[in-house]
């Protein structure tokens, strides 16, 4: 689930010099700059970073992107990360290396299957303020960021969510401090019987809720509301669902995911969301110390609840084709 601010989706920063000039040679001229990127949470017992190093050369870019060894360095890199609590240090984390091989054709740009991350295992105090240090021969990187608490997320009736075609429904947030943004999905799980396949299959729909931002926090409101149609629920299953005579299926949870990112992540996300102008010149923003990149904290909220049998009702009723049946 957290997905919802997955790493692979803020590593897409393309460093590149492409210019050509008689009078300056640019590779000459070429200075290392490191880039990382890191988002932490107190419900992981594994932190992971990105670190690579921007490159330049001859020829394109975008074919230098695809070689590891334009953007990760020769040697590994010290990498520590510091809790301190009222100034004192309560623990520290050191990095090691692992390559991944989860990342798929499409990702991004970069080189696939095979990446290269730094890793700790240990668990993160949310009481702690956590100082990030990056060390390359003589020159040393440096970020700090607060974590973000768990919160809460409550809906109406507590236990159940009722997707009612003619009315709005609210589902509250109860924000925690240094959260400034919330991003709200809900998840529908059911089960499928296709004639097609030997086993049941468990599926998913995603129904996104969008994204609530809170003015100042560190004093955050007591609540924010997150609306959501039930006629939504049911076009979009009406749409996205394969209409079968012979697919039965059965109507499972619904989960309702929160996303929280800090205020320097929000930052990112906004300067990255690609509203630009044409005519705009697109800041660069980063909060490492020396370097290029982001490290900061999220967290994530996913309170389980059962679709009301009213509902339930209405999708086997109404919407035939897609062969819902009541569950036992």
């Amino acid at each position: 689930m957290k997905n919802i601010f997955s790493l692979s989706l803020i590593i897409a920063v393309i460093f590149s010099f492409m210019q050509c000039s008689t009078d300056v040679d640019l590779y000459a001229d070429y200075k290392e700059i490191t880039i990382v990127y890191g988002l932490i949470d107190i419900d992981d017992d594994t932190t992971w970073l990105k670190i690579t190093k921007a490159y330049t050369g001859p020829g394109n870019a975008l074919e230098m992107a695809k070689n590891p060894d334009s953007s990760n360095f020769e040697h590994k890199l010290d990498v520590s990360l510091i809790g301190k609590k009222n100034g004192e240090i309560i623990h520290t984390f050191e990095f090691d290396t692992l390559t991944r091989t989860t990342k798929r054709a499409g990702d991004s740009i970069f080189y696939y299957p095979d990446q290269l991350m730094y890793y700790s295992v240990g668990s993160l105090s949310v009481d702690a303020d956590y100082e990030l240090s990056v060390k390359s021969g003589d020159k040393e990187l440096s970020s700090q960021t607060k974590m973000i608490d768990d919160f809460g997320v409550s809906i109406t009736p507590p236990k159940y969510i009722i997707f009612d075609s003619d009315n709005d429904k609210d589902i509250t947030v109860y924000p925690t401090e240094y959260g400034k943004r919330y991003e709200m999905n809900l998840i529908f799980h059911y089960k499928e019987l296709n004639p097609e396949y030997p086993d049941t299959l468990y599926k998913t729909v995603t129904f996104g809720l969008g994204t609530k931002k809170v003015d100042d926090p560190n004093v955050p409101p007591s609540q924010i509301l997150f609306t959501y149609l039930g006629e939504v629920f049911y076009t979009t299953l009406d749409n996205e669902l394969e209409k079968s005579s012979f697919i039965k299926r059965w109507a499972g949870d619904v989960d309702i995911v929160v996303g929280c990112g800090s205020l320097d992540l929000n930052t990112y996300l906004e300067i990255n969301g690609g509203n630009s102008s044409l005519l705009q010149e697109i800041p660069l923003f980063t909060n490492i110390e020396d370097g290029l990149g982001l490290f900061t904290s999220r967290h994530t909220v996913i309170n389980t609840v059962q679709l009301h049998s009213n509902s339930e009702r209405k999708l086997v009723n109404e919407y035939p084709d897609l062969g819902f049946e009541l569950s036992e």
